[in-house]
């Protein structure tokens, strides 16, 4: 049908409705879309063509100019089709002002890589960057997956210490030597591994941390009881390149609280006792004091 419409050059199929002075046309039984473009002349019908400016749907289009013709209420009509050489020239104007940015020439002088993609650096200026590892990783499933290498989404509920692993177990034959383990590392630890290990226990959760931009570290190990009532215990140490680590235990550090208290008790009874040794050289000078008055009484009683 489209065919044998082009091949006569008008389309006129339905009616259509104008107000003489305005640009959009209505159209009744009109199929305007799939037939008429812009460019097209609606009005000959009258004798007065106007360019149409765009088709908007199938039963309304938009002239270029005020409607000059008379007003008509559903009556016929015609528009006219443009010769094809029009519209293509139309069309490589609206391309060549595309193309005038030059960002199609800058894409088209990259040359593609794999894991790439392009990035504008500038007005008309594209260069490859490169992806990394991370966006090529599975997103998380749900809000609580914790799948390991998958990229979190907004709105996932994910508490951070569940970012890493929860943290190895060395059972008594793993061979770990809890005094070398590196840096940041965190684990169940049996003491049957190698190192210097506290009492009290044997299973720790150990973790190590440096405390400095060298070497220092900080190793925290808390004692683990499968069952019981134990009272719990942590113990703190230091170390700084091969120096020996010191360990600090619950009962060191009530010792510590101890000997507070007993300094604190002494300072007092040093106290206590200036203030004594005050009182006695005081009770001397009254001593004095009374034994001259009772010799000067002696010598005035009569012989």
């Amino acid at each position: 049908m489209a065919g044998n419409l082009y091949d006569q050059g008008y389309y006129e199929s339905g009616t259509a409705s104008i107000t003489q002075g305005q640009t959009v046309v209505t159209g009744q039984g009109t199929a305007w879309s799939q037939i008429v473009r812009p460019a097209d002349d609606f009005g000959k019908h009258v004798g007065r063509p106007i360019p149409i400016a765009s088709v908007d749907s199938d039963t309304q289009i938009t002239l270029a100019y005020p409607w000059p013709g008379p007003t008509q209420a559903a009556a016929p009509y015609r528009v006219t089709f443009t010769p094809y050489h029009v519209a293509y020239r139309q069309a490589l104007q609206e391309i060549g002002q595309l193309l005038s940015s030059g960002n199609v020439s800058a894409l088209a002088g990259l040359v593609g890589a794999a894991g790439a993609v392009p990035m504008f650096t500038g007005p008309g200026v594209l260069d490859l960057v490169e992806l990394g590892a991370g966006a090529f990783h599975d997103v998380t499933a749900s809000p609580e997956d914790v799948t390991v290498d998958r990229l979190l989404k907004v709105g996932d509920n994910i508490n951070f210490h569940r970012l890493r692993d929860s943290g190895a177990y060395y059972g008594p034959t793993a061979g770990r030597n809890i005094d070398t383990v590196p840096v940041g590392d965190v684990g169940l630890y049996s003491t049957g591994n190698p190192g210097a290990w506290p009492s009290g226990s044997t299973f720790f959760w150990v973790s190590t941390q440096r405390t400095y931009v060298t070497d220092a570290k900080l190793q925290v190990a808390i004692a683990y009881h499968s069952s019981g009532a134990q009272e719990p215990a942590q113990w703190l140490r230091t170390a700084s390149g091969e120096a020996d680590a010191r360990r600090l235990d619950n009962h060191e550090l009530r010792l510590g609280n101890v000997e507070k208290q007993a300094s604190d008790a002494a300072a007092a009874m040093r106290a206590v006792e200036g203030t004594l040794n005050g009182l006695a050289a005081d009770m001397r000078v009254t001593r004095e004091i009374l034994q001259r008055l009772e010799a000067a009484q002696r010598g005035r009683e009569p012989q």
